[in-house]
């Protein structure tokens, strides 16, 4: 007889899985419902009758089908109102509301109002001072022509002398001429007429409280001399000026600039080697003039500087 293997099957009892996290989902569900439930209840104990029958009546079968944002918000905020009937009443505004829909508008004309009134007071403030500007520089202007017209020399020597008003000030320029000469040729000493009037011009400016600018002019000549040439001349004569005008009682302080411009600034831009390009300018110059020039040079600078090409090494 054959011995067959015995199987002894065994079956093991199965445990059940835990739940898990399912209890949380509906613990939120419910906490959540609940918060809805507070809110609804704080909403309706605080919104007014008004508010209650907009709500209602929006609900009903015979409103009037709108768009359901504008409609919500307009019936929450007590504006509009229908009637069961399907009509609309009229729009139902307090003053406080009127107010506060007008307040916008009326705010931003407020303000184009205050800025074209600061517009207009600046417009106004800057023409008082340009006419000040312009009735000071005229007084200056006309007493140094009182001053020049006292002299006996002025008769002979009246084509070379020329006073202009400019934007920074009264500018006197001495030249020469065909017939006469304000500087010996070639040198930086002024001749004697021309030293006469620059002595009363500077009795006339140390009772002034403005600064002055010299300016050296030549003309286009080359001047031949060893290491000096029109620039060094026409500074030169610049401070020759400038030494006699502080003989003659201007304060140290009162001197802006002193400097020379060689040919570089013609008065006969025609012809660049004519007689009158040879000169001396003496600005007396506003009190703000000043300041202007210094931010026009910095606006020069500062254009100067964006054309200047880059240099990539």
């Amino acid at each position: 007889m054959v011995d067959r293997p015995i199987i002894i099957r065994r079956y093991r009892k199965s445990h059940p899985r835990p739940l898990g996290g399912i209890w949380k989902i509906a613990y939120a569900d419910f906490v959540t419902a609940m918060m809805a439930l507070f809110l609804l209840m704080w909403l309706v104990n605080a919104a007014t009758d008004e508010t209650k029958k907009g709500i209602s009546e929006y609900f009903t079968a015979s409103v009037i089908s709108m768009n359901s944002a504008s409609a919500g918000s307009r019936v929450i905020e007590g504006v509009f109102s229908a009637t069961q009937l399907g009509e609309c009443d009229e729009e139902v505004i307090d003053d406080g509301e009127m107010e506060h829909s007008a307040n916008p508008t009326s705010e931003k004309n407020n303000i184009n109002a205050d800025k074209e009134t600061q517009v207009n007071k600046e417009a106004k403030k800057i023409a008082i001072e340009r006419q000040q500007r312009k009735e000071s520089l005229q007084q200056v202007e006309n007493t140094v022509k009182a001053a020049f017209n006292s002299l006996k020399e002025l008769g002979q020597i009246q084509h070379n002398l020329m006073i202009e008003q400019t934007d920074y000030g009264v500018r006197i320029q001495i030249l020469d001429t065909q017939e006469q000469e304000m500087f010996k040729k070639g040198d930086h000493t002024p001749v004697k007429v021309a030293e006469t009037l620059i002595r009363e011009l500077g009795k006339i400016i140390s009772q002034l409280p403005n600064k002055i600018d010299i300016t050296g002019h030549t003309d286009s000549k080359p001047y031949y001399r060893k290491e000096y040439g029109n620039w060094e001349l026409s500074s030169d004569r610049a401070h020759s000026t400038r030494r006699i005008l502080e003989e003659s009682g201007v304060r140290n302080e009162q001197f802006s600039e002193v400097h020379g411009r060689a040919d570089r600034d013609p008065l006969n831009k025609s012809n660049s080697s004519a007689p009158e390009n040879r000169r001396v300018s003496i600005t007396i110059l506003h009190s703000e003039s000043q300041y202007q020039v210094t931010s026009l040079d910095k606006e020069n600078q500062k254009n100067n500087n964006n054309k200047i090409p880059k240099i990539i090494l």
